[in-house]
């Protein structure tokens, strides 16, 4: 694993590099927060990406300080909470990956009512890119969200897919 600086929030305005990205979702927040933030192995069934052995590795309930497992292209990640406002925001930072993609790096959702039932998501991935993350670095914006856009099409529509977790 290649350890990642340990940042906060603050991190955000700090960072080298930012993306910002915003989505709407047919759903209310509550329901937008509780399936991005309650289960990470839940991410594989609706995120494009992830599997299903995405964890938490510390004791429910999980807010500020929780430490999760997640796996991206199968690329495993360790990340630490750094906040949780039920509904409102979510945010993480990378503690370490598998791949040296970056030397640090926080998400941040907000989850923002649109008057009606729905939600408008946005996202920010703050970081400081290791040599794997500038290269990328052009093509990042499109393809994150299109990430985000399909998995807020996937939860308002319910259509759910798995992506197979190996046997090892």
């Amino acid at each position: 694993m290649f350890d990642c600086e340990s940042v906060d929030v603050d991190f955000l305005d700090t960072a080298p590099a930012r993306l910002d990205v915003a989505v709407n979702v047919g759903l209310p927040p509550s329901e937008v927060f509780a399936a991005l933030a309650h289960n990470p192995a839940a991410w594989g069934e609706f995120y494009p990406g992830f599997d299903r052995r995405g964890r938490y590795q510390t004791p429910a309930p999980h807010g500020v300080g929780s430490r999760r497992t997640a796996r991206f292209a199968r690329v495993k990640f360790e990340e630490t909470i750094l906040a949780w406002d039920e509904g409102a925001r979510w945010a993480f930072r990378v503690d370490s990956t598998q791949v040296p993609l970056f030397d640090a790096c926080v998400e941040d959702y907000h989850f923002h009512t649109d008057g009606s039932e729905a939600t408008l998501v946005r996202w920010t991935l703050a970081y400081k890119p290791r040599l794997a993350f500038k290269l990328a670095r052009p093509l990042l914006p499109r393809f994150l969200t299109f990430a985000l856009t399909r998995a807020g099409h996937n939860l308002e529509n319910g259509r759910w897919f798995s992506t197979p977790t190996p046997d090892s």
